[in-house]
């Protein structure tokens, strides 16, 4: 069997004519010249026309070829020599092993049902002795019985098997199904299922040598299919729960579903549609307490494992905000800037629904925590501190998709000057303002960013004590252009600035959060500005974890990079979704939405993954080699080559001879 994989460049073979039109064009029609005197011309002889006539035709002959060839080659031609998918056939030593595909795919429209009567199909056509093997696959072997098991024994695991919750990943059973074919090749694979192309992207060069590859594909996409992708749920106060769910369409046309969604008592619904190969998201407000888990459904269609959704509405633990400070003063006790802060992250705050634990970490110990365990890194006051394992720590951290605030210490030149050697941070020092003004004279907030992070707490600042704080000293910066100002003094110089860097940020302030800068840390604007400011950083779904059908909950991670305490409950069983909370983390689980996509893998790009030329794994002797298919397009353009070359030789061998006949004899 032949197949193009640009079956468009054919249409160039109309390029054909165009030599044909350019010969017969090209016929010369002889003229008669007169000519006064003819006793000073030589006699010459006329080339025989027939002989013309044949030396053409064979050069448009060759033209012909050499265009015929080049669009063959831009098409380029494969040739399949393995038979097709579900034919009948026989390996030479009757070893046959079966893989059936129960993923969380395989329960749409039947495709387990389908996939059970192909197969079943397929072992009925071989010989009577034959005692095939049979591996059941999902995201891992889920069970196995080797060639040679009676035939009553396989047919009940066949009838009994049925689709899963887990995500499709076939590559740990085609190892064990290449274990059972003894790795040398001349067996018999028969695969069975919808061939899902997310379960297939990593399987590769994983059968053996000689092996006969039978692909019974029974993928059934729902055409109709619509599916809850994600959850968010946040309190809105009086013991309400704002819900919102985001659904998504794999239909080339827009359905309308009924979407439901319950929290402890209360259950809403709602008629939505959905626009075609879209996702529409639906915000709703409901009843509940603040430990509650809640679900939410659609009504069913083709597929109906991606209709409901189990998520946690209640209450999440705390959001670890890290502060590197200074070496504690004579006391032992953290500064009064750490003290500040601690207040404000940790008190309560009305219509905020995270709450933060803010953790002191000595300066000399940034290089040895796992900052990947908080969203939030406070410096205060402690930079000029850092050595330069502990900076190269804090600029991956930032670069990592972290947010990092720097406020100014007692060296605010070495500070900007550290920041800028590891370029967190590109502005330039130009003074530290305040310090030679008389005394009872200050500075204060002339501007706040409408579009920053603090354009919605302080809409209407003029009504806050924002702008009625005194400010003794500040840092005076010089920032580029591409920098994101928060605050600004009343002379216009940045307070709170925002650079980014790589995938994360980094917030440089200009005073310090105690009463020595500024009464800022006194007002009552200073608990909303930094809740604000860290509420920013907190990623979505953070305190929640969410995890598929099938996936190890992950143990929770601290700064020192070490469980939090020894768990005293036991992990849920992630095999079916649903919703827990162990040592009071809630945990989501729910069937991967990867099994809801409706792409599929071509039969014959499979064939060429599982019979590649990389190395096999360890549990497969031998190498592959690829048989199944062979390309035809070098030969194809081989062969316009050659036609090339064959038309430039003729046309110097007859431009040789013509000039050598022309010539005056001696």
């Amino acid at each position: 069997m032949v197949t193009f994989a640009q079956p468009w460049f054919l249409l160039g073979a109309t390029l054909l004519a165009v030599p044909v039109i350019l010969h017969l064009m090209n016929r010369e029609v002889p003229r008669r010249l007169v000519f006064p005197s003819v006793r000073f011309l030589s006699r010459a002889q006329m080339p025989r026309e027939g002989r013309r006539r044949l030396r053409d035709l064979l050069l448009l002959a060759v033209r012909l070829g050499a265009l015929a060839a080049a669009v063959l080659a831009c098409a380029r031609p494969v040739w399949h020599a393995t038979p097709d998918p579900g034919a009948s056939g026989q390996a030479p030593d009757g070893r046959t092993v079966a893989l059936l595909d129960v993923s969380a795919s395989m329960a749409a429209r039947g495709a387990i049902e389908a996939a059970r009567r192909r197969l079943e199909e397929a072992l009925a056509q071989l010989p009577e002795d034959t005692r095939p093997g049979l591996v059941l696959s999902a995201d891992r072997v889920l069970a196995s019985w080797p060639p040679g098991t009676p035939a009553a024994e396989w047919r009940r695991a066949l009838e009994g098997a049925a689709a899963s919750h887990v995500a499709g990943h076939h590559e740990a059973a085609l190892v064990e199904a290449s274990r059972l074919l003894g790795g040398g090749g001349d067996g018999r694979l028969l695969i069975a299922g919808d061939m899902q192309i997310g379960d297939w992207q990593s399987c590769r060069s994983l059968v053996p040598p000689g092996t006969e590859i039978r692909l019974l594909d029974t993928g059934a996409p729902a055409a109709d299919n619509v599916a809850i992708t994600r959850v968010e749920a946040t309190g809105l106060g009086d013991g309400r729960r704002g819900v919102i769910v985001e659904v998504r369409s794999f239909s080339d046309e827009a359905r309308e579903r009924t979407l439901t969604v319950r929290v402890g008592g209360d259950t809403q619904s709602r008629r939505i549609t959905v626009p075609p190969l879209q996702t529409r998201r639906v915000a709703l407000s409901l009843a509940g307490t603040a430990e509650e888990a809640g679900v939410a459904s659609l009504d069913a269609d083709g597929y109906r494992l991606d209709d409901t959704f189990h998520f946690w509405a209640g209450g999440v633990p705390p959001v670890d905000v890290a502060a590197v400070i200074p070496e504690p003063e004579a006391d032992g006790e953290p500064s009064s800037e750490f003290f500040f802060l601690k207040r404000a992250l940790e008190g309560t705050l009305p219509g905020m629904d995270v709450s933060f634990r803010l953790q002191a970490v000595p300066a000399d110990a940034l290089f040895a925590l796992d900052l990947d365990a908080v969203p939030f890194t406070v410096v205060l006051g402690a930079l000029e501190g850092l050595d330069p394992a502990g900076l190269d720590k804090l600029k991956e951290f930032c670069a990592g998709g972290g947010t990092a605030l720097c406020t100014p210490g007692r060296l605010p030149a070495h500070m900007v000057h550290a920041l800028r050697t590891k370029d967190l941070f590109r502005g330039r020092f130009l003074g530290l303002a305040g310090q030679n003004r008389r005394r009872g004279e200050s500075f204060g907030v002339g501007w706040v960013n409408p579009d920053g992070v603090f354009g919605d707490v302080f809409a209407q600042a003029e009504q806050t004590d924002l702008f009625l704080f005194p400010i003794r000293s500040y840092l005076r910066c010089e920032l580029p252009p591409e920098t994101v100002v928060h605050l600004r003094t009343l002379d216009g110089d940045p307070l709170l600035a925002e650079q980014a860097v790589g995938r994360g940020r980094l917030f440089f302030c200009a005073l310090g959060l105690d009463t020595a800068w500024s009464d800022l840390p006194l007002t009552a604007s200073f608990l909303p500005m930094v809740r604000e400011l860290a509420a920013s950083t907190v990623p979505v779904g953070h305190g929640r974890l969410r995890v598929d059908c099938g996936q190890a909950v992950p143990e929770p991670r601290t700064l020192l990079s070490s469980r939090r305490q020894e768990s005293r409950q036991e992990a849920p069983d992630t095999q079916q979704p649903g919703v827990w909370v162990r040592d009071g983390i809630p945990i989501e689980v729910n069937v991967s939405r990867r099994e809801s996509s409706p792409e599929r893998i071509n039969a014959y790009d499979l064939m060429r993954r599982l019979q590649g030329t990389a190395e096999p794994p360890p549990d497969v002797a031998g190498s592959v080699t690829a048989t199944t298919t062979t390309p035809l397009w070098p030969a194809a353009a081989l062969a316009a080559a050659c036609f090339v070359l064959v038309e430039m030789l003729a046309m110097a061998l007859l431009d040789h001879r013509e000039l050598a006949a022309r010539r005056p004899a001696a």
